[in-house]
This record gives structure tokens, C-alpha cells and sequence, in this order.
């Protein structure tokens, strides 16, 4: 499970270590695609979130920086 912002082409996420393994393959970066491996494989990981790669992305056209 992952919180979805917006709708459409603008759907942003924010993944948690309830995301599906396929949305963290695809949107995570390296350290949400740890914490979710460490969280999976039974270590006591305090709760996270990441943003995901397409919010860093809109964030960066928005912002002039892409």
C-alpha cells in the first residue's frame, strides 16, 4: 500500500514498507528499496516513508530544476 496524491497523469506516491514490491522496484531509490528489503526480510526497522521517485521528478520540472 502506498498514499497516492492527485489523480491521472499526476498520481505522486509515497511509499511505505506496506508498498508493493513492484511499486518499490519501480519508484523507489536505493534507500527506500532498503529500508523495504530490511522491513521484509523480519529486521526491526522503525516505521518510514519515502517519496517516490516520480514526486521527485514532478518536484524538479515545477521547480526549474529539470
Amino acid at each position: 500500500m502506498s498514499l497516492t496524491v492527485g489523480s491521472g497523469r499526476h498520481r505522486l506516491r509515497i511509499l511505505t514498507s506496506a508498498s508493493d514490491v513492484s511499486e518499490i522496484a519501480e519508484l523507489a531509490g536505493g534507500k527506500g528499496r532498503n529500508l523495504h528489503a530490511l522491513t521484509a526480510a523480519g529486521f526491526h526497522v522503525p516505521s518510514w516513508s519515502v517519496i517516490g521517485l516520480d514526486v521527485f521528478a514532478e518536484f524538479a520540472r515545477g521547480s526549474g530544476l529539470a
